[in-house]
């Protein structure tokens, strides 16, 4: 524990010493390499020391990372002083200003750093339409490509895409994105499965604190013009729920008792199964022979986990918005 406490504070006197030669140098115009290389010796030096006589405190968050930074610089401010022969208390002080000025900035720029990195971890589970009727042969199939994703949510949803987006069609079995292989999904150029080997026809995964969406679509929702509209609509009202901050939980629904629900049904789903079903009466294709969700009750759900809360007008209100812009 020790020698990880001084390893650690050799790494921050090291940084800190670094950025006060810099601005020091900038300041008094006064640039050497050995004095730089000096500089890094002192500050790993003075780094190390500090880190075991504060037992490894931490240098987390800005006031933390200022604290740690202006005793690694009084320390080396002091040093550097007798080396050049000047007062070892004027050093001090000057490395103290130095080092909690260039340990804030350092601070500053790694908290940039990490909120882009936190951002770009996409959010929550994958959402997804399982296809249960694989065997079928809805009509005639329609051309599977990315641009005739992008044709039906021009022309049936008014261009309604929630967020920035992309849109993936797979084709090869290599075009799989390494997020949803990382979550158990696979594909083998003609089938795409999730992790519990269920057959999807697309997914939708929110990015960027769910302001980008990335919608990916398998062969099989294209084997009818009717089956890729539904399909593109029920993700992107997935895509519409999560840029409103409204993650897809697990759902049950009351009976006699309460029971566990087929494992599809989420809050997301319990809301599209309606819109569903009024998006195809509307268009007339209720009877066609199209994967879709059986009309949930949306009075009967509650969440299976206390810690959620279904925020069932909401989302119908969403929900009701959505299905307009498609008239």
């Amino acid at each position: 524990m020790l020698v990880s406490t001084w390893v650690a504070g050799a790494v921050v006197g090291t940084m800190v010493a670094a950025g006060m030669y810099i601005l020091k140098s900038l300041v008094n115009n006064t640039w050497s390499w050995g004095g730089f290389a000096r500089s890094l010796l002192i500050g790993a030096v003075t780094g190390a020391a500090t880190g075991g006589l504060t037992g490894g405190m931490s240098a987390s968050g800005f006031q933390g990372a200022v604290i740690v930074g202006s005793m690694n610089g009084a320390i080396s401010g002091g040093i550097d002083a007798l080396f050049n022969k000047e007062n070892f208390f004027t050093g001090m002080y000057r490395g103290a200003v130095f080092g909690a000025a260039t340990a804030g900035i350092v601070s500053g720029i790694s908290w940039v750093v990490n909120q882009f990195n936190n951002s770009y971890i996409y959010q929550g589970q994958t959402a997804e339409v399982l296809d249960l009727e694989s065997e079928r042969i809805y009509g005639t199939p329609v051309e599977h490509s990315s641009d005739q994703v992008l044709k039906v949510i021009n022309t049936e949803y008014k261009g309604a895409l929630p967020t920035n987006a992309s849109v993936l069609a797979l084709h090869e079995a290599n075009d799989l994105p390494q997020y949803l292989k990382d979550h158990g999904y696979t594909f083998d150029g003609k089938v795409l499965k999730n992790a519990d080997q269920q057959e999807v026809l697309a997914t939708t995964t929110p990015f960027y604190k769910n302001k980008y969406m990335r919608y990916v679509f398998a062969p099989n929702v294209s084997r009818s013009y009717q089956q890729l509209v539904k399909t593109t609509g029920h993700e992107l009202l997935h895509g519409t729920f999560f840029s409103k901050n409204i993650d897809s939980f697990d759902m049950i629904i009351k009976t006699w008792g309460i029971k566990a629900y087929p494992d599809e049904l989420t809050n997301h789903h319990g809301v599209i199964s309606v819109w569903e079903d009024k998006f195809l009466k509307y268009k007339g294709w209720q009877n066609l022979p199209i994967n879709k969700l059986p009309v949930i009750d949306l009075d009967r759900l509650m969440p299976a986990s206390p810690g959620h809360i279904f925020q069932k007008n909401l989302m119908l209100k969403i929900m009701n918005n959505f299905f307009n812009k498609s008239k």
